[in-house]
């Protein structure tokens, strides 16, 4: 069922991934779908996961720097102790 799981997944994706509904599926179901807004919705999935992706490292940065703080703190606690 191509219709069907074309519109599953778009309503996934805008529903869990936040990735506009700009296609319907009878436009995809074609021999020769619209070149350019199949793009730009792969261009959105794109962008959407490169943000995902420079969330996480700034995530690991911060969790780098506070356990490097948690380190200062423990040898200053050890030092004064």
């Amino acid at each position: 069922d191509h219709i069907g799981n074309l519109n599953n997944a778009f309503n996934i994706a805008d529903k869990h991934l936040g990735i506009a509904k700009i296609l319907d599926a009878e436009d995809v179901d074609v021999n020769r779908p619209d070149e350019k807004i199949i793009v730009t919705y792969v261009a959105s999935y794109y962008h959407h996961f490169a943000k995902m992706k420079s969330e996480m490292t700034g995530g690991k940065r911060i969790a780098k720097i506070v356990g490097m703080m948690n380190d200062v703190e423990k040898m200053q606690d050890d030092y004064a102790g």
